[in-house]
């Protein structure tokens, strides 16, 4: 069996801006071990369509996962392919397709949804492919059948991750992706999954859809094992964690640390964490472990709006984590966004204020974006603000404005959004942040210039040009 797995590009603005496909680099390793070995894994940012097609074309099964904003490129691919070889079953999954599975088999060019889970689930697609067996019995799956979609009952999560074999990063460039990580880490750098799924409840995250809001988590030993790979296979210096939460399991942290620093592998590393799940006994003990960077979810210095968002924290609760990530020496970056449905000018000025307060080492403004899967996009789809099919992929958080507010039309959202970005700079009091960005410039090659450009206010980027003659080139 002939098996190609596909990440299509993203944004229309950037469709070179993507994470390495680790989610498909899980199915090419859980397919692996269950012995298919023709596995191949294209990337839509790095590769044309013609090469992807062709490919494609000649596959036994081909695995397109989705992101919102990954659809409009997913289904060209998938018309394509099926332009050629109109028999080869073309499979859906991933966040989007997982939310919106009548939606996605619309397009008569994609014949299977995978829903939530992937590994189990495309296992056994590809075995019914395989043995030309009925789909009825596959969990997890939603399908056309006589000109209806049926969705198949939902299929159990993976109890053990230890299980899940490490992802096969041979054919996901991994060399590539943590290349131009360095450009904006300064060091080579890889994302790891120790988790998955989240308790948290906020209204602007899809995450849920896919690994529901229960917890489930590799061991400490399993992850420094695939550490130690990444470090021995390619060099990395560096780990992110792209777990929603990474510090949800207090014991699970302070294992994992206690047996990093055993290891004595050297590696640094940063995280998402929310402030409700540290503190300066456990940021300690992280630091001692190597982690270097926190990534903390602000979004808001209204307590009304964190309500809003269901954050569950609390205004004080935030400024005492970046107050003792700085005593700590953490680098802090802080998640912000405007564009909630209660935002006005007078919240925005809160979070202003809150951010000149905490003094991040960096920070970026989002806009509240209602992608498919997120409780808001109910809310925005009731009110006509946003519908299934149109092109999410012009739709980017960090800069475009789908809905107004209760006190803000989007034009005036748009605009305050933007003064916010443009404004961090001079919101920052130590100039941490132009320190860190002068540092990497002076490191990258022009050739990077635009990639860490992205998320950065206009004002910080014509500081950027006068004092790099190089940017000016941008």
């Amino acid at each position: 069996m002939n098996i190609v797995l596909i990440q299509p590009k993203a944004y229309k603005h950037a469709p070179g801006w993507v994470n390495e496909p680790l989610n498909l680099g899980y199915l090419a390793a859980y397919l692996r071990t269950n012995g298919y070995k023709d596995v191949s894994i294209k990337i839509g940012a790095f590769e044309s369509n013609d090469e992807v097609v062709l490919e494609a074309s000649q596959a036994d099964v081909v695995g397109i996962t989705a992101t919102s904003p990954m659809m409009t490129h997913g289904r060209e691919l998938a018309r394509l392919i099926k332009k050629i070889n109109p028999s080869v079953p073309i499979i859906f999954g991933g966040a989007h397709p997982t939310s919106l599975p009548e939606s996605t088999l619309s397009d008569v060019h994609i014949d299977i949804v995978a829903r939530g889970e992937g590994e189990a689930t495309f296992l056994d697609i590809v075995r019914s492919v395989e043995d030309d067996a009925p789909l009825e019995s596959i969990l997890g799956i939603s399908f056309r059948k006589n000109g209806k979609v049926h969705h198949n009952s939902f299929r159990p999560m993976i109890k053990n991750l230890d299980e899940i074999p490490f992802p096969a990063r041979d054919l996901m460039k991994q060399k590539k992706f943590s290349e131009l990580q360095r450009i904006a880490t300064g060091k080579r750098t890889a994302n790891l999954f120790s988790s998955r799924g989240c308790p948290f409840q906020c209204t602007y995250c899809a995450s849920h859809t896919i690994w529901t809001r229960k917890f489930r988590m590799r061991s400490p030993k399993n992850i420094i094992e695939e550490i130690e790979e990444l470090i021995t296979d390619y060099g990395i210096k560096r780990i992110n964690f792209h777990d929603d939460t990474f510090t949800i399991n207090r014991k699970r942290v302070f294992r994992f640390c206690e047996e990093l620093k055993e290891r004595k592998s050297g590696v640094i590393w940063g995280c998402n964490v929310h402030v409700n799940t540290v503190d300066e006994e456990l940021l300690t003990k992280m630091k001692k472990a190597g982690c270097i960077e926190v990534w903390v979810g602000v979004e808001s210095g209204s307590q009304i709006i964190l309500n809003e968002l269901k954050k569950g924290s609390k205004i004080s609760k935030i400024k005492e984590t970046f107050k003792i990530s700085k005593k700590l020496g953490l680098i802090r970056h802080a998640y912000l966004m405007v564009g909630s449905v209660s935002e006005s000018k007078d919240t925005i000025q809160e979070t202003r204020d809150l951010v000149k307060e905490i003094d991040p080492d960096s920070a970026a403004v989002a806009v509240f974006t209602p992608y498919p899967g997120c409780e808001a996009y109910d809310y925005a789809k009731a009110h006509n603000f946003v519908q299934d099919d149109i092109d999410w992929s012009v739709v980017d958080l960090n800069f475009s404005v789908t809905m107004p507010t209760k006190h803000l039309s989007k034009d005036e959202l748009a605009e305050e959004h933007a003064k916010f970005s443009a404004d961090l700079p001079r919101l920052r009091r130590k100039g941490v942040r132009l320190r860190r960005v002068w540092h990497t410039l002076k490191t990258t090659p022009i050739k990077g210039y635009p990639e860490l450009m992205i998320g950065y206010g206009d004002k910080f980027i014509r500081l950027l040009k006068r004092k790099f003659p190089a940017v000016k080139k941008l």
